[in-house]
């Protein structure tokens, strides 16, 4: 089995230390990391190709010092999925907490010599057969998702009685139309935001989704205190290169489309689904939201969306229970120093 840990130092601004910390750096961390497990793995070139699930457990604070652990979880014939736990440094108990959970999906795109070789731990033989189970089910699990979702699209006419959850079925104080929730924003890329291929990293992508998700959730609750917990299905579907621009599109589903210019031709290159939290002034304690969303029976667009996160909804549950690993604990102790040889205490001796 393959791993790797990386502390990190620092995170965030130092000036605003104390803060709460948004999830994109920590999401630019995950995907680094990652990538250099892939790399280790399959000796080639390697993209991000999915975000399958990311959860925050605890916040993280400006001024805070992580830790990360990754791992490989399986390996197919030319993609390779992994887990990330994160730690942060707790200065009040001395001790590390672990703050997130995340199971990333990358693929190998070189010209490496045949298929990716197998996952296998001579000491930990039960373990890998139930990480290639517990691999296959997931498989299995995104297709009959896929399934779900692709139906939508060929239903015909959508109507308020095909989805239970909608605001006039359960309770909620005011209801907004999804066509008012929309948000876009447009990203200039920049060399510093590329790698080598020329492609805009998968960890710069996620931090501007993560920050388009936050923005129309604040737009939505008009609260500011917001924070993004969970991240869903992220799929990478297109590469961004450095001739293109970027186009975010947030609703209930946060869209990224490739801009080629100069003739601004889009082409839908990345989905995904953003859990964000609602808090109080203080970042401590959590704000009710009584808001509901709806659409128009002629806005078929707004319905689809509307039937689509119902469905989601639905495999919640399978998801967690298949996507929530346990954490990877932490790979070293809290020593910096081994304790001091026999040469060394006789040194000492003569000081």
């Amino acid at each position: 089995m393959v791993g790797i840990s990386a502390p990190t130092g620092h995170e965030g601004n130092e000036a605003l230390r104390g803060k709460l910390l948004g999830s994109g750096p920590i999401m630019k961390k995950i995907d680094l990391l990652v990538s250099e497990i892939c790399w280790m793995v399959a000796q080639q070139t390697v993209v991000t190709v999915a975000f399958d699930t990311f959860n925050m457990l605890r916040p993280v604070f400006h001024g805070d010092f992580i830790r990360l652990e990754g791992r490989a979880l399986s390996i197919n014939r030319s993609s390779i999925v992994c887990q990330v736990s994160v730690y942060r440094h707790d200065f009040a108990s001395d001790a590390f907490q672990l703050t997130h959970n995340a199971v990333v999906t990358f693929v190998a795109i070189g010209t490496g010599d045949g298929e990716l070789p197998e996952l296998f731990d001579p000491q930990k033989p039960v373990a890998c057969e139930k990480l290639r189970a517990l691999a296959q089910a997931r498989k299995e699990l995104s297709a009959r998702w896929r399934k779900q979702q692709d139906e939508v699209e060929t239903m015909g006419i959508i109507t308020h009685a095909m989805i239970p959850s909608l605001p006039d079925k359960v309770h909620a104080a005011r209801v907004l139309d999804i066509q008012s929730t929309i948000l876009e924003t447009r990203n200039n890329i920049l060399p510093k935001h590329a790698n080598q291929l020329g492609n805009v990293f998968g960890g710069v992508l996620l931090d501007w989704m993560d920050r388009a998700a936050l923005q129309c959730a604040r737009s939505f609750t008009k609260n500011y205190s917001m924070v993004t917990v969970g991240m869903n299905r992220v799929h990478f579907k297109l590469p961004i290169n450095l001739d293109n621009l970027v186009s975010i599109r947030a609703r209930i589903e946060i869209v990224v489309y490739r801009v080629e210019m100069p003739d601004n031709i889009q082409a839908l290159s990345h989905t995904g689904y953003f859990e964000v939290l609602n808090l109080e002034e203080d970042n401590q304690r959590r704000r009710e939201i009584h808001l509901g969303v709806t659409a128009k029976e002629s806005d078929q667009d707004g319905m689809q969306a509307l039937l689509k996160a119902y469905r989601r909804h639905l495999f919640e549950r399978q998801d967690a229970e298949l996507l929530d690993m346990a954490p990877i604990p932490l790979s070293v102790s809290r020593k910096f120093l081994d304790a001091p040889t026999p040469r060394l205490k006789e040194w000492k001796s003569k000081l």
